[in-house]
């Protein structure tokens, strides 16, 4: 029984998305990866990719991120911040 359940959680690991994780699945400035998991209703999500557009630095991170400081987590709107502080 215990063997069944270690496959199974090793095999819901490799599903995980890479942007759950924190872990990238594309370069950490792959902007077109990334800014559609702001909209993802898990906010673990939200926050990694959040964090992840505001060090990448691209410009089309801004309106993203923007949006992003409106984030219902407080945690996610602190990790939007300093992306558009940087564009300011």
């Amino acid at each position: 029984m215990a063997a069944t359940l270690l496959m199974a959680a090793a095999a819901a690991a490799q599903e995980t998305p890479a942007i759950a994780t924190g872990e990238a699945a594309r370069p950490p400035g792959d902007f077109e990866a990334l800014a559609p998991a702001l909209d993802d209703v898990d906010g673990d999500v939200r926050f990694n990719a959040i964090r992840r557009l505001a060090s990448t630095r691209d410009v089309r991170a801004i309106g993203p991120l923007q949006k992003a400081l409106g984030d219902e987590r407080e945690e996610n709107r602190r990790a939007a911040a300093p992306g558009v502080r940087f564009h300011a």
